[in-house]
């Protein structure tokens, strides 16, 4: 006799940090960018959803492809994220079908998964157009539209405004130090094993969206609990 799986949402608890974010995230917006990539003949693909919510679980908990698999199979809340309705005792595909999908969204799929965490977040919805690097930085001054600024002496042209400004955005970008540090060491950033310079900018991007869905997971969680400790301190 074959046994039925237990729902997921008979099990868990839906203030949990996950539960919590998957449920803010529009999952059908990444249906509608990717959907158009997958062809309709064939076998199928592997689920947008589950794709994508197994990526950001690699990079949100600091997993490889094996440890995640192994982890998923235990833990119902990772399950629940990536839009499983019963409980699973077995990861539903294979490693291949990582590269399968990140060759078919390719580099602007992931900016798109990125770009969606900040907004997540976030009220603010524009992007300048530059990147700060360090004085390390040499090379091309301009990627794709995107301006290189590397800290440099004065222009004799510029006003005592410009050079202010030019000290304030170079001071913002050693401020942050820190924070490529956790990017390196906790969301995978430094494990990159994607070949090519294309496999290092999707490797960033999913760091980058990882440390974006922590913070997320954070202001969820307050919103979700700060209603029951202000009843508590009235008390």
């Amino acid at each position: 006799m074959r046994t039925v799986p237990p729902m997921l949402n008979d099990i868990i608890n839906k203030r949990h940090e996950l539960v919590l974010l998957a449920d803010a995230i529009d999952w059908q917006y990444f249906e509608k960018e990717f959907s158009p990539l997958y062809s309709s003949v064939g076998q199928p693909s592997v689920p947008v959803r589950l794709m994508i919510g197994c990526l950001m679980l690699k990079h949100l908990k600091n997993l490889g492809d094996e440890s995640l698999a192994k982890a998923w199979i235990e833990n119902p809340y990772m399950q629940y994220f990536c839009g499983m309705r019963c409980f699973e005792h077995k990861f539903p595909f294979g490693p291949s079908d990582f590269v399968h999908f990140r060759n078919r969204i390719g580099e602007e799929g992931f900016a798109k998964i990125f770009v969606y965490s900040v907004e997540l977040h976030s009220d603010e919805k524009e992007f300048k157009n530059e990147l700060i690097y360090d004085r390390g930085g040499k090379g091309r001054k301009e990627i794709k539209g995107v301006q290189i600024l590397t800290p440099d002496k004065p222009k004799k042209t510029d006003t005592e405004y410009q050079k202010r400004q030019k000290r304030e955005r170079f001071n913002s970008r050693a401020g942050i130090e820190q924070i490529i540090g956790h990017l390196k060491t906790d969301f995978r950033m430094t494990q990159n094993y994607l070949h090519g310079v294309k496999g290092i900018q999707i490797n960033a991007f999913m760091s980058a969206t990882a440390w974006n869905l922590k913070k997320s997971k954070t202001i969820f969680l307050f919103n979700c609990y700060s209603p029951f400790f202000s009843k508590s301190f009235l008390h």
